[in-house]
């Protein structure tokens, strides 16, 4: 059965065949890459299959160029959000590339954190209109709606940016699988692997992702800008966010003052970063290994520990599965072009705002 919160949009299957293509061959050419600085790949194209906009490999601030389409005059550049929209504002599709490179995490985890962003369970899962594509998603990458109908410009990020942590996240994503297997909530586990990561086997460290791609806060030493913990127990996303970090922060507050205390505190990193206690094991030899870690099934105890004080459910994350249907529904009519805003020039300001 469909679900009803989906939107009816205008995507013919030549389009969406045309994408799929796209973005499989941009896959394959992003996995030849050789230079350390090819983060990621991808395009953009309107719903007509029609590519537009210029990639480039150092991060995602392509997408930036697709959301001032969308803008109403006087919104000016930088983050487009859901307010932002101008009255006539088209949705159009961002195929980001993933798995063509991958640098830390196993191969297992990297096809495990697409399949689950596409999936009933990822907050974001309807707006991938190739979730009901498994081999689309492995081999190419995620087709993301975007605009009125879809995501918005942060939360697009968002879903690029966890994704790219097959490149820039060391070891996170093993740790967000091995939580995500043992039933800890997935968007608790991807919250938690931002500070916590795979060191050696199923030995797990304190280690934040790198600051250029997280979509959480990072500076645990100082414990400032911490994230929301209620905007992720209710995992509904402010469409008014202006940057990544703040996508799951909560504005509602009777929706907050509703939550389990726990769920109310400041204390994310901290609590995240003490899941690592400190060890020391016989080596074999006759001398010892000291450290700070944990074994899988310390870690997993313990976040589905905090899992249950915040009222989180684990939404029966056991096993990764594709989802039994697309998206949206796909309409054979033609989609009728809108005349666009201008794209910018080289002479345009441009700003970056993929920090």
């Amino acid at each position: 059965m469909t679900n009803p919160a989906f939107n009816l949009v205008d995507i013919e299957p030549e389009a969406i065949a045309k994408a799929k293509a796209l973005l499989l061959a941009r896959n394959e050419r992003w996995s030849k890459t050789t230079s350390s600085g090819s983060r990621c790949d991808g395009a953009m194209t309107d719903l007509m299959g029609v590519e537009f906009g210029h990639v480039h490999g150092a991060c995602h601030s392509w997408i930036s160029t697709g959301f001032q389409r969308l803008k109403k005059e006087g919104a000016g550049w930088g983050w487009c959000r859901k307010s932002d929209y101008a009255k006539d504002a088209e949705n159009f599709l961002v195929l980001t590339c993933h798995g063509g490179r991958i640098i830390g995490p196993s191969k297992e985890a990297v096809e495990g954190i697409i399949l689950w962003m596409a999936s009933d369970e990822s907050p974001f899962g309807k707006y991938i209109v190739n979730r009901d594509d498994k081999e689309s998603l492995l081999k190419g990458g995620a087709i993301i709606l975007c605009g009125p109908d879809g995501v918005t410009h942060a939360e697009c990020m968002w879903i690029c940016k966890v994704l790219r942590y097959s490149i820039e996240g060391q070891q996170s994503l093993d740790a967000w699988l091995t939580m995500y297997q043992g039933g800890v909530n997935p968007l608790l586990a991807v919250l938690v692997c931002n500070y916590v990561h795979t060191l050696k086997g199923a030995t797990f460290g304190v280690g934040a992702v790198d600051g250029h791609v997280t979509v959480f806060p990072y500076n645990y030493s100082t414990g400032n800008n911490e994230p929301d913990l209620a905007g992720i127990v209710v995992g509904e996303p402010n469409h008014e966010a202006t940057d990544t970090q703040s996508v799951f922060t909560l504005t509602d507050k009777s929706k907050r003052t509703a939550l389990p205390s726990a769920a109310q505190k400041n204390d994310a990193i901290k609590r995240a970063t003490q899941f690592c206690k400190p060890f020391k094991k016989d080596d074999g030899w006759g001398g010892s290994i000291t450290g700070n870690g944990a074994t899988a099934e310390e870690l997993v105890s313990a976040v589905l520990k905090w899992q249950e004080e915040l009222g989180l459910s684990s939404k029966g994350a056991f096993q990764l599965e594709e989802p039994s249907e697309p998206p949206m529904a796909v309409i054979e009519k033609k989609a009728k072009p809108r005349a666009v805003k201008k794209l910018p020039t080289k002479e345009t300001v441009y700003l970056e705002v993929d920090l």
